[in-house]
């Protein structure tokens, strides 16, 4: 049976603030880098790759010096940055989103609430899919509007422990997914090889419908509850001068709500991954 639209729609709008517990600072630091003052591409390639490809998130302190110019400069490490298509002609950006509450939003991005979690790009399946993306917090709220992030590594290894035929399903088949977003259609994998054993992975739960093998379907339906389940996320809030980099091949995110009458805006940025300095990206189940 499809995974329709009523059975997605519980994973979108979550609540999170009345249940889910803050992370403690410790399990927070690990993720933690500040750059050196006047840094260099090479100093960038070397403090960041490392930790990219290891941890697949890297919080950044000390971005608040920056400017977003500056931030784009990142491209030469991260590769080139991507126009974030009809998203950008509602803030009127060029290169980069603003993710900020606006009045009448028709994309739930730019609303005050949870936000279920996802990948970005989902409507994107060729080379424009970005592979990382960042998160830049220029204005935090007071109440709420926490970051979530769920490795994907740990969806992996539970469904290989505990439902392998689903995993192949996963790696093998070519989902049929009808997308919340303009209406639209793509054929993908969840899960897709690359030659060096990683794996990238695909998954949203912004869709009307799904359609695949029992295997497959049932597989996907116990991601959407490993990635929701509070205890295998990692909150934390942004602060106003911080920088989430974010392995969008292997990490989902989402967010908690926050009071209207509060302002929060992140500026995100897409990038392709590809650079002269290479990346390996994606889940590491070796």
């Amino acid at each position: 049976m499809p995974i329709q639209k009523n059975q997605f729609e519980k994973y979108q709008n979550i609540n999170y603030p009345h249940r889910l517990i803050e992370n403690r600072e410790e399990e927070i630091n690990k993720f933690r880098l500040t750059l050196p003052k006047n840094f260099t591409r090479e100093d960038l390639a070397n403090l960041l790759i490392p930790r990219i490809e290891v941890d697949g998130l890297v919080i950044v302190d000390g971005v608040d010096k920056l400017t977003i110019n500056d931030i784009f400069g990142f491209q030469s490490v991260l590769g080139q940055t991507i126009v974030q298509g009809s998203l950008n002609k509602i803030t009127n950006q060029t290169n980069h989103f603003e993710v900020k509450a606006v009045e009448d939003a028709s994309v739930r991005g730019l609303t005050n609430q949870d936000q279920g979690m996802h990948v970005d790009g989902i409507y994107f399946h060729d080379e424009r899919f970005p592979k990382l993306m960042t998160l830049f917090c220029s204005k935090q709220s007071k109440d709420g509007g926490e970051s979530l992030f769920f490795d994907a590594t740990i969806a992996y290894k539970k469904l290989e422990k505990c439902y392998p035929r689903g995993v192949q399903a996963l790696l093998e088949e070519d989902l049929s997914m009808d997308l919340e977003m303009q209406g639209r259609h793509i054929n993908r994998k969840v899960f897709t090889k690359n030659p060096d054993g990683s794996i990238e992975f695909f998954f949203s739960p912004f869709m009307k419908r799904l359609i695949g093998s029992p295997e497959a379907e049932k597989a996907y339906q116990m991601i959407l509850g490993f990635s929701h389940n509070r205890n295998t996320q990692i909150k934390l809030k942004l602060k106003e001068g911080q920088l989430a980099l974010c392995d969008n091949t292997r990490f989902l995110h989402g967010r908690c709500g926050f009071p209207k009458d509060q302002p929060r805006s992140l500026s995100r940025i897409w990038y392709t991954g590809i650079s002269e300095y290479p990346i390996n990206l994606g889940i590491k189940p070796f």
